[in-house]
C-alpha cells in the first residue's frame, strides 16, 4: 500500500518509526556485499586483463578468456550475480594487479561500466554493444586483444576504419580494414 508499518505490521506514520524500519531493511542487505556466493570468478584470481561482465555476455566471454589464456594472456572474468548491493570489494580484489579492466556489454549506454567506475572508483573500457544481436566470442577476443595491445587509449575507438566517405547529408560510409563491433557506442561519445 506505500503506508509504512510498525514492528507488529500496524500503520505508522511517525518519521522515527519510518527511518527505523527502512534502516532494518536495507541492512538485510548488507551480508549480500561479502557473500561469495554472489559472484562467479573463473581464469586468473587477480589477472592483468581483468573482465567484468553481467548477463549475456557469459559464454562469449568465457570462451573467449578460454583462448586468450592458450596463448598464454593473463586474464579472468569476474560475473556478479546480483548488481545491488554492488561487490565493489570483491571487484576491487579482482582487478588488484589489472593493468586494463574490460567490460562487454549488450546495451547502448555502458550501464555495467558506468556502475564499476562509480561503486569502485576504477577506470574501465566500455565496450557496450547494441545492434540487436549477442556477443560472440569473436568480439570479446577482439576486445581483449584490443586492450592487450601497447599504447591503446582513444585511438580504439576508431580501430580498424580505414576512412570515411560522405554519401549524403545524413550518411557517411567507413571503410573497414577490420571489425570494430564497439564503433557504434564509441561514437556516440564523440563530440563535434
Amino acid at each position: 500500500t506505500g503506508i509504512e508499518h510498525d514492528e507488529l505490521g500496524h500503520p505508522a506514520y511517525t518519521p522515527e518509526n519510518h527511518v527505523a524500519m527502512q534502516t532494518k531493511r536495507w541492512a538485510k542487505l548488507d551480508p549480500l556485499k561479502t557473500d561469495l556466493v554472489r559472484h562467479e570468478l573463473y581464469g586468473d584470481a587477480q589477472p592483468e586483463i581483468a573482465v567484468i561482465g553481467f548477463g549475456s555476455t557469459y559464454g562469449a566471454v568465457r570462451e573467449a578468456l578460454a583462448l586468450a589464456k592458450a596463448e598464454g594472456a593473463s586474464v579472468g572474468a569476474f560475473y556478479p550475480r546480483v548488481l545491488g548491493p554492488f561487490p565493489a570489494g570483491q571487484v576491487a580484489h579482482f582487478t588488484a594487479n589489472a593493468k586494463r579492466i574490460v567490460i562487454p556489454e549488450v546495451n547502448f549506454t555502458g550501464q555495467l561500466a558506468r556502475l564499476v567506475r562509480g561503486e569502485c572508483g576504477l577506470q574501465v573500457e566500455s565496450h557496450a554493444k547494441c545492434d540487436g544481436l549477442p556477443f560472440t566470442a569473436d568480439d570479446v577476443v577482439f576486445s581483449v586483444e584490443r586492450a592487450l595491445s601497447p599504447g591503446s587509449q582513444m585511438k580504439v575507438s576508431l580501430q580498424g576504419v580505414e576512412k570515411a566517405v560522405k554519401v549524403d547529408a545524413l550518411t557517411v560510409d567507413l571503410a573497414m580494414r577490420e571489425p570494430n563491433p564497439v564503433l557504434l557506442s564509441h561514437m556516440t561519445n564523440f563530440r563535434i
